[in-house]
């Protein structure tokens, strides 16, 4: 009997894929594509490269060249960003020479590509380079050029250089863009010089440049970061008045703030209102509280966010079992922590080395050896690889329960299998000889 079952309906990228085939077969016909059907097709790149298929960009390109269609300039600023999506920058310089060789002036546009791809795979120097050979051979930097170097440097930490650059930027007449302040202010945190962030942002102000809700987002993680959380909490009310809504990040970060001076009330006032205003609250956002929660021993609190979490529809990731497992094992519910991790198994969550390890220390830390050691040989069933972590707890365990030998048994096991032991484990294996 037929199914009655309906055909999967194709993806946004297939529907792409197939308009394409059809362009393609369009402009094979005539060999040198008119313009207006090569802007269709250099479109369809473009949305593959916003879809984040950018290996199907690489093959869209060569199914193009081989049908005879010289592709342009904007053709190749898309493969050399796609390039640079996948790390490969150094493509990225060869399809720069074929550019040259076609007979392509080059823009600031594809170097400025070029430069954000070589920041990206951690390549500054050779992007530094860039961008000054660039000036030597007049092509112009404008603020998106000077925006995507200064982020590759604050993101390399290199935020002295990514200082003078700005300066050099205003110097030349170039009016930095939100998203050069945003990059720079965040790097000059990062680097703890939030007095210096602080000042460019007033700065901004000043300029009639106006912050967006991620400057703003920037500056209260900045100032949490620094301890200054009622004036992050100032910040987020003048956000507010300018009529400019917090994000979720904006709100996140000010409760962690709070969390971490375990200060739980104001976080849940500050959870409550972000709901009231109608933002949700993901799960990095209760992550955030569960760390909070877990700072000040408040495990049963916890439990009660985790339930209204689910209520929610958030679904928990591998972090926040972990703080919650820490909360129950820390506090002797090692029951529950078994139980934690039987639900997570069960939900498909990828438990992991670390996992194990929290309910390991736990179970030794009641003196409860034997089911830690039940644990630790069912880590190794299921194909894991205990770490030196796993290892120095086991062997803690065993030594203060006097199991002298079985640790020095643990100790010569873990050796044959290439796990160098620590400081930690050697010193109980010398207290076994």
């Amino acid at each position: 009997m037929p199914s009655l079952r309906s055909p999967p309906k194709p993806s946004d990228l297939e529907k792409l894929l197939i308009t394409f085939k059809q362009r393609l077969l369009l402009s094979s016909r005539t060999p040198s594509a008119p313009p207006p059907q090569m802007r269709v097709l250099n479109g369809l790149l473009r949305d593959a490269a916003k879809l984040e298929h950018h290996s199907t960009v690489l093959s869209m390109f060569h199914d193009l060249c081989s049908a005879g269609i010289s592709p342009d300039l904007f053709t190749h600023h898309i493969l050399i960003n796609s390039l640079s999506k996948l790390n490969r920058p150094d493509l990225g310089f060869s399809l720069l020479c074929g550019v040259i060789k076609r007979g392509y002036d080059l823009d600031v546009v594809t170097l400025t590509t070029l430069i954000k791809g070589l920041c990206s795979t951690d390549n500054i120097g050779v992007a530094i380079e860039l961008f000054v050979d660039m000036s030597k051979k007049g092509y112009s930097a404008d603020v998106v050029a000077y925006g995507t170097l200064i982020d590759g440097l604050c993101k390399a930490g290199s935020t002295e250089d990514a200082l003078k650059l700005f300066e050099e930027m205003i110097e030349r007449g170039i009016r930095p863009s939100v998203i050069a302040y945003n990059s720079l202010m965040k790097g000059l945190y990062d680097s703890g010089r939030g007095g210096k962030a602080k000042e460019l942002f007033d700065g901004m102000v000043d300029k009639g440049i106006t912050p967006s809700v991620f400057t703003f987002s920037i500056q209260i993680d900045g100032l949490c970061g620094e301890g200054k959380v009622d004036d992050a909490h100032v910040l987020l009310d003048t956000m507010i008045q300018r009529g400019l809504e917090p994000s979720v990040v904006t709100y996140t970060a000010l409760i962690n703030g709070y969390c971490l001076q375990r200060r739980m009330k104001d976080a849940l006032i500050v959870f409550e209102s972000m709901v009231v205003r109608g933002q949700t609250p993901n799960v990095v956002t209760y992550n955030k509280l569960f760390n909070g929660y877990y700072r000040v021993n408040q495990m049963d609190e916890a439990m009660e966010l985790f339930m209204r979490m689910q209520c929610e529809n958030v679904k928990p990731d591998i972090y926040t079992y972990h703080i919650l497992l820490l909360g129950l094992c820390e506090n002797g519910r090692l029951e529950e922590a078994m139980k934690w991790i039987q639900q997570m198994i069960g939900e498909k969550i990828e438990v992991n080395v670390t996992t194990f390890n929290i309910l390991i220390n736990g179970l030794c830390a009641s003196g409860n050896v034997e089911a830690a050691m039940n644990v630790f040989n069912d880590v190794i069933a299921k194909g894991m690889v205990p770490n030196v972590v796993m290892y120095s707890k086991m062997i803690r365990g065993l030594c203060q329960v006097g199991c002298i030998q079985e640790a020095s048994e643990l100790l010569v096991r873990m050796e044959k299998e290439n796990c160098p032991p620590n400081s930690v484990i050697q010193c109980h294996g010398s207290r076994s000889s």
